[in-house]
């Protein structure tokens, strides 16, 4: 579920995805400094981490009806947490599929979507795909 910040027409939602075991909330300096402003930190001890959160400004109603994480693989075998990612992002008739595989060569997987490149997202209605972006 996201964390959802409610505004007089509107609001603002964060998804993340990452499995935190250290999450805090708190107010940090807006601008002007006197106006406080939200936020949220996961945090993650260890050498390396990878994580991605999806942040959605909103009037009215929200699009987005879910994000989740999906399994990556890497030439066929399951990815390392910290070394790929990837987030389908639900908006009703269409999902958006990100994933991230910074410095990692070869062919990358997650959810049928395929790449050899280290960023792509992916924009589906159904099973067909209606935009590709990779780096």
């Amino acid at each position: 579920a996201p964390v959802e910040w409610v505004l007089p027409k509107g609001g603002v939602r964060l998804w993340s995805t990452a499995p935190a075991p250290e999450r805090y909330f708190a107010e940090g300096m807006g601008q002007p400094p006197s106006e406080a402003i939200p936020l949220l930190l996961d945090r993650k001890r260890g050498t390396t981490a990878l994580f991605a959160s999806v942040i959605e400004p909103y009037r009215g109603q929200p699009a987005i009806r879910g994000v989740r994480a999906l399994e990556v693989t890497i030439a066929g075998k399951p990815a390392a947490p910290e070394s790929a990612l990837a987030l389908e992002i639900d908006r009703g008739e269409e999902k958006d599929v990100i994933l991230l595989a910074p410095g990692i060569q070869g062919e990358k997987s997650a959810a049928g979507v395929r790449t050899a490149k280290q960023a792509a997202l992916v924009v589906l209605s159904g099973t067909r795909e209606i935009l590709r972006e990779e780096k």
